[in-house]
């Protein structure tokens, strides 16, 4: 579903979501987290959603910084090597909070530019909320250009922007 180089983790400790899903609850729910202020947030509302909806909760990095035109393989391996340990590092604090709340949050990281990555991982595995922090640049540039909007254009599901 999420397929990547790096490995998806899961907090072992909480089981699966059990209940019947009712209409107009979330069943799959993907937070775009980049360790930013606003995607800690928005990692707090997936977790309080989740843990409400009894949701199955996901969350999802992207590596944007790899470089383009490299110079050398080695450098390109480096800044793979230290975003994976960076966004890990992230991950194993966020399934901590998720279980703290009883939420069981798996966590996936991609390399790619964020919009399309956000929106293909939402369409290809289903989720029904998408949830990505403001850009907090002001009204119009978030309206024009920012990756909360041009996620909530492309997105096949609902989305969430938690300022």
């Amino acid at each position: 579903m999420l397929g990547s180089s790096v490995e998806p983790r899961v907090s072992p400790e909480v089981p699966e979501p059990t209940s019947q899903w009712r209409e107009g609850s979330f069943r799959r729910i993907l937070v775009a987290f980049d360790g930013s202020e606003k995607s800690w947030s928005a990692l707090r509302m997936g977790i309080s959603l989740a843990w409400q909806h009894d949701a199955e909760l996901w969350a999802l990095s992207v590596e944007e910084d790899l470089p383009r035109l490299p110079v050398t393989v080695g450098e390109v391996e480096e800044e793979k090597e230290w975003e994976d340990k960076h966004y890990g590092e992230l991950h194993d604090q966020a399934r901590k909070l998720a279980m703290q709340r009883g939420v069981r949050l798996h966590s996936a990281v991609r390399p790619g530019r964020a919009v399309a990555t956000i929106v293909h991982c939402a369409r290809q595995g289903g989720f029904d909320l998408i949830i990505i922090g403001g850009n907090g640049r002001g009204w119009l540039w978030d309206a024009l250009l920012g990756t909360s909007s041009r996620v909530t254009r492309g997105a096949p599901c609902h989305v969430m922007v938690v300022r």
